[in-house]
């Protein structure tokens, strides 16, 4: 195999990382295999998270999240960073002073050995009443450290009455129609177009470099079980992955990790930045490839005309 066909093979690796994608879930474990060490370890820290609720102890709930961490509550609203985040906490210890603050950890699921998504169930009880919240978490692992990278409070959604996926994706019809990077190497193609009832949003884009290229699939949808956008992507050279979105206004975010061709992990989140109707930005953030930090990644699209 020629030099810049191996290039080429890499590169699509990662663009398909760069293109939104994340590494598709592992099998589920059998339930009754013994707890891996991270995965103990991350069902210890959402122990000691409950305990300093309970003690009101902020510094210690501070711990257990990463500097770039986000919590988006039940109306969508996002608290980005762990200073915002800590106001927000400080204020609900006050309110909540005297409550007792308890955590059952639903499916937990290790996506890389930096990478683990998280269902569970939060029960507060007051003097006068119980409140139990369903939420979903993306922990991440730094400097041996389990870490909540995002938090999503998924309230009321179980009593919530049903939402078609396409009225879910309206919020992305903007990037639907053929695009083209400009001032980019190497060159990208991008087809975004509905599948059947619009129930996902399907990309399909080609990635070209001295006269080789690699093509991915990727499909964007809402997941029913985990309340939450999810993506799954395919390329031609054998990577694959999957990712979780969220919707901030007219952009979309995404924290992903994947599989390259080669079998090399990274994560990374990225960030689809509408720019007007005839253009958008391509942002990568905190890119992380067997360990090993990558550049930020910025890429203007243009839509293409006939």
């Amino acid at each position: 195999m020629s030099r810049h066909r191996k290039q080429l093979l890499a590169l699509g690796g990662l663009l398909g990382l760069w293109g939104g994608g994340a590494m598709l879930m592992f099998l589920n474990a059998q339930e009754s295999r013994k707890p891996s060490p991270d995965e103990q370890a991350i069902r210890q820290a959402v122990a000691a998270y409950a305990e300093a609720f309970t003690k009101g102890n902020l510094e210690q709930l501070l711990v257990h999240w990463d500097p770039d961490a986000e919590y988006i509550d039940h109306s969508g609203k996002v608290t980005q960073g762990r200073e915002a985040i800590a106001a927000l906490l400080r204020k609900n210890l006050g309110d909540l002073k005297g409550c007792k603050f308890a955590i059952d950890v639903k499916p937990l699921r290790l996506i890389t050995p930096q990478v683990a998504l998280q269902d569970g169930k939060v029960t507060l009880v007051k003097p006068d009443d119980t409140v139990t919240t369903p939420y979903t978490a993306v922990w991440v692992k730094k400097d041996s450290q389990w870490r909540l990278r995002s938090v999503r409070d998924l309230s009321d959604t179980e009593a919530a009455a049903p939402v078609s996926a396409a009225d879910r994706l309206k919020g992305l019809e903007w990037i639907i129609g053929e695009w083209q990077s400009v001032d980019t190497t190497p060159e990208v193609h991008l087809n975004c177009h509905w599948a059947a009832n619009k129930s996902f949003v399907l990309f399909d884009y080609t990635i070209r470099q001295d006269k080789q290229e690699s093509t991915t699939t990727m499909r964007i949808g809402w997941d029913p079980i985990n309340q939450q956008f999810r993506s799954w992507y395919f390329d031609s050279a054998g990577g694959y992955g999957e990712g979780l979105w969220t919707q901030d206004g007219s952009s979309w975010v995404s924290d992903t990790a994947g599989v390259l061709p080669d079998g090399r992990l990274g994560t990374a989140r990225y960030i689809a930045r509408f720019l007007d109707h005839k253009s958008w930005q391509w942002q990568g953030r905190n890119r992380i490839v067997d360990g090993r930090p990558l550049a930020d990644v910025d890429v203007r699209l243009v839509r293409k005309t006939n």
